[in-house]
């Protein structure tokens, strides 16, 4: 049974609390970097503001290899300059390597993620009377010697109609999501042009850090997002490159703005022909489908 199924046509009382968020670092303290095991990598999400949100930990599609075997201790960025990751004070970035052959990259974004090229990043609410209310979601991505790596992401939900969004991240919004770094790549006709978001790459000019040059995205919650959604997932689709290239992640987070958690649930015994209104301020009328407001109090009309 769908969680929201619970408390439909329920009556509640409105409670704000804190801002809540929930971060996977995606980091490594493998010694030789590779050979890793799970005793070397940190793949599970922390929770802020919360204590019934659950993290889950990192988790990958078929065609990425998993659990990760290899870390990035040092390399040389486009200048040539020696980044030297991996010391106590900088944890080595953990590679995410596709399981193609790695002369058959796959190129295009739904082979991609057909062939399950990517990472995911999920949190429930464990508290039945609450739903995850999401702002936006924010990752560092960062090109491992490679000018191949283009990257995507989806958000999948589940909630009383389950939801996949479209691609996050286009030509139209690049300039918006992303920190100026990096670039989106369209199809000029090039042979074996690779169209999509593309990372930057390891900077020794940055500071040092395990996202040392990375780019930063953040993404607000589509407009179509569910309100009442009470699992979210972010997927990270990695394609153009094979299982000879790879691509990290880090600092990858999904922001949740302030959550109203339900409270004093009672039958309806408040004046049913009160006007109604939708989360937007807007009045509309009993047939409308979704969380409504009326006499002042919160419920989901079915």
């Amino acid at each position: 049974m769908k969680k929201s199924l619970l408390f439909a046509a329920a009556l509640f009382a409105s409670v704000a609390v804190n801002a809540q968020s929930v971060k996977w670092s995606c980091e490594t303290a493998s010694a030789d970097g590779k050979n890793m095991t799970e005793a070397d990598y940190t793949l599970d999400g922390v929770v802020s503001g919360s204590e019934s949100i659950k993290a889950h930990a990192v988790t990958a599609g078929t065609g990425i290899i998993f659990p990760p075997t290899t870390c990035q201790k040092s390399h040389k960025d486009a200048s040539g300059t020696s980044i030297q990751f991996g010391s106590e004070a900088t944890p080595a970035i953990i590679k995410w390597v596709p399981t193609c052959a790695s002369d058959a990259a796959i190129k295009t974004i739904d082979e991609a993620y057909a062939a399950g090229q990517y990472i995911d990043f999920k949190i429930e609410e464990g508290d039945i009377k609450k739903v995850l209310s999401l702002n936006n979601v924010q990752f560092n991505a960062t090109r491992l010697g490679t000018d191949a790596v283009r990257i995507n992401a989806k958000l999948i939900a589940a909630a009383e109609a389950d939801y996949e969004s479209d691609w996050l991240i286009n030509g139209e919004n690049w300039a918006t999501v992303s920190d100026g770094t990096g670039a989106w790549v369209e199809a000029t006709g090039a042979e074996g042009e690779i169209v999509g978001a593309e990372p930057s790459r390891e900077d020794a000019s940055k500071p040092a850090s395990c996202d040392a040059g990375a780019t930063t995205y953040t993404i607000p919650a589509p407009a179509d997002f569910p309100e009442d959604a009470y699992e979210i997932t972010l997927r990270i689709v990695v394609y153009g490159i094979g299982n000879n290239k790879a691509v990290a992640y880090q600092n990858v987070s999904i922001n949740l703005g302030t959550e109203d958690g339900i409270n004093d649930i009672k039958a309806n015994t408040e004046n049913v022909d009160a006007p109604a209104y939708n989360m937007a301020g807007q009045r509309v009328n009993n047939n409308f489908k979704g969380l409504m407001i009326k006499n002042g109090k919160k419920f989901i009309n079915k």
